[in-house]
């Protein structure tokens, strides 16, 4: 069998064209910025879900702390405090009337009563972490069904958003939670998101 010509043989071995390589380079590029951009979003949806879900456990761990304190109050009897919501130490801030407040609890080194926690939903009491270790707190309100018998508490869990929306520091530089505020009505702008559980409490009798 007779060899190619020498000039089919130059044309077997050519290489690619400055074009060729360009038009490569922007194909890949094009692929890869997609590739990076759908890492990066399921990067922030993977945080956000792990927050959500720390703070459903948080939410759920704070509403049977209540009820466990519930299981003590053994009389409606609003003369004797020593029998009734009055003298539990997470059930007594119940109003009489009117819209019940949220209120965040204060730090303190007593565990099972502290706002604070960190990113794995772990409780900081004061003199553990700090405003660098708090990335989640707790607020809760309490509010009568059936006066001196049952009372409805909402458990709040909410955490500081990113920096796209302008951060608001979730504590302060003791670690002590900062209040949760609202967004403005039409506005899309949170500092927070939060999510809430709620449920009925009612004394051992």
């Amino acid at each position: 069998m007779s060899a190619p010509p020498v000039r089919d043989r130059r044309l077997s071995i050519r290489g690619y064209t400055a074009m060729e390589v360009v038009m490569a380079a922007g194909l890949f590029a094009v692929g890869a910025t997609g590739v990076l951009a759908m890492q990066r979003s399921a990067i922030s949806g993977n945080s956000r879900a792990h927050r959500i879900d720390v703070a459903t456990s948080i939410a759920s761990a704070w509403v049977d702390r209540m009820r466990a304190d519930a299981a003590l109050w053994t009389s409606p009897d609003t003369k004797d405090t020593t029998k009734n919501y009055k003298s539990r130490p997470l059930l007594k801030d119940i109003v009489a009337s009117g819209a019940a407040p949220w209120i965040t609890p204060a730090r303190t080194t007593v565990r099972g009563e502290n706002a604070s926690f960190d990113i794995n939903g772990l409780e900081l009491p004061a003199g553990v972490g700090g405003a660098a270790d708090t990335e989640l707190c707790v607020q809760y309100r309490q509010t009568w069904v059936t006066p001196d018998r049952m009372m409805r508490v909402d458990v709040r869990v909410y955490w500081a958003n990113g920096t796209t929306q302008a951060q608001t520091p979730i504590a302060d530089a003791n670690g002590v939670c900062n209040s949760y505020t609202e967004p403005a009505a039409g506005s899309s702008h949170r500092d927070y998101s939060s999510i809430m559980t709620s449920s009925l409490i009612r004394g051992n009798f």
